[in-house]
């Protein structure tokens, strides 16, 4: 799929990705190892990172509180954009996908359910935007996911110093279990290999 043809498809789905970030999601769930069946997002809003992924034909387990709150950005609330789980149910409907689960639950209370985290090949965290949040969400699903190839993917990494000092904690210790970087506004992935 070319990026115009994700652009079609995605268009009309709000959320805080650029376009090419979601792309990205879209090629690295595309990409992922033969024995990824399914991708992990924490955080999942109105759908748009899900729906990049799961265009990849790669199943997508979507965990968020979907509290039905206002969204807020820089201190003000984002007309039209609503943490509800309808909104994205609906959006996943619109573009004709039924390859998701949605955990309507915290991250550590998702991680306690969800039992097939062999066949993850990539986690995409874009929960709660603090440097405790971050890491409370490393400290989760790394120890669960660490023994297979996959993909950890960081939202606004580079928009936030909370987030990359987080991620960055966690990077210096597996440096060199670390075999490929991607990334691309303020989203960047590394490629974890066990050793």
């Amino acid at each position: 799929m070319t990026i115009d043809e994700y652009l079609g498809i995605t268009k009309d789905v709000a959320g805080y990705l650029c376009p090419e970030e979601g792309y990205l999601l879209y090629q690295l769930a595309s990409k992922a190892s033969s024995n990824c069946k399914c991708v992990l997002e924490i955080g999942a809003l109105e759908g748009l990172s899900g729906i990049s992924m799961a265009l990849s034909g790669r199943h997508v387990i979507s965990v968020d509180l979907w509290d039905n709150t206002e969204v807020f950005s820089k201190g003000q609330i984002v007309p039209h954009l609503i943490c509800d789980i309808e909104r994205y149910k609906n959006n996943f409907k619109n573009k004709l996908l039924t390859n998701y689960t949605t955990y309507k639950m915290t991250s550590e209370e998702a991680s306690l359910k969800i039992k097939n985290l062999n066949e993850i090949g990539l986690i995409f965290i874009d929960g709660e935007h603090s440097y405790e949040g971050i890491k409370k969400d490393i400290d989760i699903w790394f120890p669960l996911l660490k023994d297979h190839l996959c993909w950890f993917v960081f939202h606004d990494y580079a928009n936030s110093d909370k987030i990359r000092q987080a991620v960055n904690e966690w990077l210096s210790t597996h440096l060199n279990n670390i075999v490929d970087i991607k990334g691309i506004d303020s989203t960047v992935a590394f490629l974890f290999t066990p050793q």
